[in-house]
C-alpha cells in the first residue's frame, strides 16, 4: 500500500487481493494465476465467452471514513494468452463492471460456480481505441462505498457478449509490476462518526446494500446491556435499540431511512464496534 495525507484526507493505493478469469470453454476449470483481466468473446476450437473478477481489501481504511474518491486504473499489455489484445472486431467491446453479491475464491472460481452480480452502481468501460490501451482513474466511488459495507469485489464482462470482441488488461498475476491493476482511495475519517474500538470483529451485518431488514449477527459477543445505534454519514444518530441479553441475530427495520451510507455501532461496558452499510 502507498499512503499519503493532505489536509485531513488520507489516500491509499491498493492492489487486488485476488483476481480470477472464468470461461465457457472450460466451465469447470479453475484458471489460477491467469495473467489477463479481460472481458472476451472469441473462438478457439469453437466460440467461448470469458469474464473476470477482482477484489480488494479495504481493512486498512477506518470504518468511520467518508470516501472522497476511488479511482481504478487498468493497464493494457502484450499477452500470449490473447494476442488480439483489446478488439472491437465485430462490434463494440464496451464493457461493464458489476458488483459481486456472493463470496468467491480465485482458487475455486469457474464459469459454472460464478457468483451473482448486481447492476447497482455499475460502471461502464467505453469501447477501446487501440489494441493495448490503459484505462486510468476510472471513477468507482459509488461501488467502493458499497464494497466498504460488504466486499465481494466486482466482475467485468462485455456489455454485448458477441464473437470477436475483447477488452484486455493486465491482472494481478502479470510479470510486469508496472501494469498491475490498482485502486487509489482517498478518505477522511469523520469525527462525527464513532470509531472502531474493538480490534476483534464480533458482529456481522448483512445484506448490504439493504432495502428493508438488516441482520445484525453477534458472533459470541456478550449482548447483556448492549445498545445498537445507527448514524448517518454526517454522524447524526438516526435510531437506537437495546439488545436483549443472549441475542444471536437482531433484525433491524431500516426501510424508513433515506438511501445512502450508514454506520451501526454496538456498544456495552466491554467493547464498542462500528460497521458500515448501504441503504438502497
Amino acid at each position: 500500500n502507498l499512503n499519503s495525507s493532505k489536509e485531513g484526507m488520507t489516500c491509499v493505493t491498493l492492489y487486488p487481493t485476488q483476481t480470477a478469469s472464468i470461461a465457457t470453454s472450460y466451465p469447470t476449470t479453475v484458471m489460477t494465476t491467469y495473467p489477463d483481466f479481460l472481458a472476451n468473446d472469441w473462438t478457439n476450437g469453437g466460440e467461448f465467452t470469458q469474464r473476470s473478477m477482482m477484489q480488494f481489501d479495504f481493512s486498512s481504511i477506518p470504518n468511520n471514513s467518508v470516501i472522497d474518491s476511488s479511482l481504478l486504473s487498468l493497464y493494457g499489455h502484450p499477452t500470449n494468452n490473447n494476442p488480439q489484445g483489446s478488439s472491437p472486431l465485430t462490434g463494440s467491446n464496451l464493457s461493464v463492471l458489476r458488483l459481486i453479491t456472493d463470496s468467491w475464491s480465485s482458487s475455486t472460481a469457474t464459469w459454472n460456480n460464478q457468483p451473482a452480480t448486481t447492476s447497482l452502481d455499475s460502471v461502464i468501460l467505453p469501447e477501446s481505441t487501440s489494441t493495448m490501451e490503459n484505462y486510468l482513474n476510472i471513477d468507482i466511488k459509488a461501488m467502493t462505498n458499497v464494497m466498504m459495507g460488504g466486499n465481494y469485489g466486482f466482475m467485468m464482462s462485455l456489455d454485448t457478449e458477441a464473437t470477436y470482441r475483447c477488452l484486455l488488461f493486465a491482472s494481478m498475476y502479470n510479470s510486469d509490476s508496472t501494469v498491475l491493476p490498482r485502486l487509489k482511495v482517498c478518505y477522511t475519517a469523520s469525527s462525527g462518526i464513532p470509531t472502531l474500538l474493538s480490534q476483534n470483529s464480533t458482529i456481522n451485518i448483512f445484506p448490504s446494500p439493504v432495502s428493508s431488514l438488516l441482520n445484525v449477527e453477534f458472533n459470541g459477543m456478550a449482548t447483556e446491556n448492549s445498545m445498537l445505534q445507527i448514524f448517518d454519514i454526517t454522524g447524526r444518530q438516526q435510531d437506537s435499540y437495546m439488545i436483549p441479553s443472549g441475542t444471536s441475530i437482531e433484525k433491524i427495520d431500516v426501510s424508513s431511512l433515506a438511501k445512502g451510507i450508514y454506520f451501526i455501532r454496538v456498544i456495552n461496558a466491554q467493547t464498542a464496534e462500528v460497521k458500515r452499510f448501504v441503504k438502497d
